[in-house]
């Protein structure tokens, strides 16, 4: 349990520093989050955004194209997200 509230805090620092517009730091700590829960969705997710926000993307798209397939939903939430103007819509979405 301890693992994934240590790995939740770095969600947490991701999404604060992806607020205020630090792509790279948010990055840092989601990558930090996945050493202690690998392959955790919402830290996967989180991280597709921060690579967005960083211009890399390429590898966002492959990582977004690699989740989707792993459970569908996750591009119906990123959809909703772009909605909202919280997220730039992977590319390849709905593709």
């Amino acid at each position: 349990m301890l693992v994934a509230a240590d790995a939740y805090e770095h969600f947490n620092r991701g999404v604060e520093a992806l607020f205020r517009g630090e792509a790279t730091a948010a990055l840092e700590a989601i990558d930090a989050g996945l050493v202690a829960l690998p392959g955790e969705e919402n830290l996967l997710f989180l991280r597709i955004g921060s690579l967005l926000a960083t211009g890399s993307v390429d590898e966002a798209e492959e990582e977004f194209r690699a989740l989707v397939a792993r459970q569908a939903g996750w591009e119906v939430i990123a959809r909703s997200f772009a909605a909202k103007g919280l997220l730039a819509l992977p590319p390849g979405a709905g593709t």
